[in-house]
């Protein structure tokens, strides 16, 4: 569904003469006499939001103009449509940039997969469309003179009756809406994508929250069945999805939880052939003393530089993987035979889990976690959690103690929101609550929320403030308060 929305505020103007008009619902259709105009002239600009994260653009309708060139910049948050294009995705250095020259570097914005900072014209008496990709604000910068009735965006966002809504506790309401702006935005376009500025593709291992999530809100949908139909497509055997093994593992686990959501038999018996095949992959990579031959291991961002993690939470995966895998071939009739075997090599090692990430897994995977590692997943708290994996770390922690794991979730997600979002971030540690909030200008006395922190993929403004993954809260939500 498309709608048109206003812009909720001015953040800031320059040189721009009665800009309130841009915030005025005036009728969406130029006329030879228009009453109410912003007029703009040589360096001028403004900052304008629209109130929540939108996937989309804005159209632009001119009275008049010169035609000199105006600089159009999206962002997720008032820093990035501040910022210059650079390099960010390149620079793998600290957590947290303090120094002048790591912040040069840091602080930029990408047009990684959506165009979001371009130049463009604007004729008189026109009615302009510019843009597709995620953001809440928009800075024009003008070059020369124009003569502004409407600056508007135009938002696309799934259109679904839900059939569950949170009404209770007003914390956990206002977490529940921002998760699942976060998916109706992620899953508008027909398929599940990861972020929809960043990222706009189908990783098949980070469906699995999403999918959770929007089964407990609509049930069965052809958004989830397109993307779990098309990572298949484009993973012929022996091609691991996405070329990542731990993804075919994730594909099968979300296979098996969205039938368990929705009673989907018909899609998940087309997708059997297939599944059987990827069993015999699966056990054709383990040996007989449980050892691993996969071509690569990979577990979360969060854990990438610690690779005993990595290992271990892959072995949990691995459990999962193919036990849901074993499970939907013997319900219908197909031969579990490699997929047991597979889970029965898998698991002649124990899973030993040193975080909290690993423990959740553990936990998924066996049923069951020592009083040690239940210790190892509430001991950093909020600081433990993770946006990729918050459904397994809080629905662990539930399993021996529900309080905890409420008073975790609002810690964790809560920080998000008190920095003005309204999603949920590609990942998020709780000392980024030292930045400026994403809704404020920043300033050199204080690090940016946005573009001051990050590594590995999402350093800086390249970090994407609209993330699917994030929405696995629901299914928590849904499934303990």
């Amino acid at each position: 569904m498309n709608q048109v929305i206003y812009p909720k505020k001015i953040i800031k103007v320059n040189g721009i003469e009665n800009p309130e008009a841009l915030l005025l619902k005036q009728e969406l259709q130029i006329d030879l006499y228009e009453p109410c105009l912003a007029k703009t002239g040589s360096k001028s600009y403004i900052i304008l939001d629209f109130g929540k994260e939108m996937l989309g653009g804005i159209r632009i309708l001119a009275f008049s103009s010169d035609q000199n060139p105006v600089r159009i910049r999206f962002g997720e948050s008032v820093g990035e449509c501040c910022s210059e294009l650079g390099k960010g995705e390149e620079y793998s250095g600290k957590t947290v940039a303090r120094t002048i020259d790591e912040k040069t570097i840091r602080q930029n914005s990408t047009n990684d997969h959506a165009l979001r900072d371009l130049y463009i014209t604007l004729p008189s008496w026109s009615d302009t469309p510019i843009g597709d990709t995620g953001f809440r604000f928009v800075r024009l910068d003008f070059s020369g003179k124009c003569e502004l009735k409407s600056v508007v965006c135009i938002n696309t966002i799934l259109s679904k009756k839900a059939k569950y809504i949170y009404r209770g506790d007003k914390q956990t309401e206002k977490i529940f809406k921002a998760a699942k702006r976060t998916v109706d935005l992620c899953a508008a376009r027909g398929f599940i994508w990861d972020g929809v500025k960043r990222d706009r593709l189908v990783w098949a291992g980070d469906l699995t929250p999403e999918i959770i999530a929007i089964s407990v809100l609509y049930g069965r949908t052809k958004e989830v069945e397109n993307t779990l139909e098309f990572a298949k497509l484009h993973a012929p055997l022996p091609r691991w999805m996405n070329n990542f093994p731990t993804y075919s593992l994730w594909w099968a686990i979300s296979l098996q939880d969205y039938l368990k959501r929705t009673g989907a038999e018909d899609f998940v018996i087309r997708q059997l052939d297939y599944l059987e095949e990827l069993s015999k992959q699966f056990y054709n990579h383990v040996n007989e003393f449980g050892d691993f031959k996969f071509p690569a291991y990979f577990l979360d961002w969060k854990n990438a530089n610690r690779p005993d993690d990595v290992k271990e939470g892959f072995r949990a995966i691995a459990v999962m993987g193919g036990r849901a895998t074993a499970e939907l071939l013997e319900k219908y009739g197909r031969d579990p035979y490699f997929a047991k075997i597979f889970i029965q090599r898998a698991k002649k090692k124990e899973i030993v889990a040193k975080c909290s990430t690993v423990a959740a897994l553990k936990y998924f995977a066996t049923g069951s976690i020592s009083e040690n590692e239940r210790n190892i997943l509430i001991k950093e708290g909020a600081d433990g959690m993770s946006t990729f994996l918050g459904y397994y770390i809080l629905t662990a922690i539930a399993s021996f103690d529900k309080t905890l794991s409420e008073k975790v979730m609002k810690e964790y997600f809560g920080a998000m929101l008190s920095l003005g979002s309204t999603t949920f971030w590609e990942h998020f540690e709780m000392n980024w609550t030292e930045g400026s909030p994403i809704n404020k200008i920043p300033t050199e006395s204080k690090l940016c929320s946005h573009g001051d922190f990050g590594e590995h993929c999402y350093i800086g403004y390249r970090k994407s403030l609209c993330h699917g993954w994030s929405a696995g809260v629901i299914g928590y939500i849904y499934e303990n308060l």
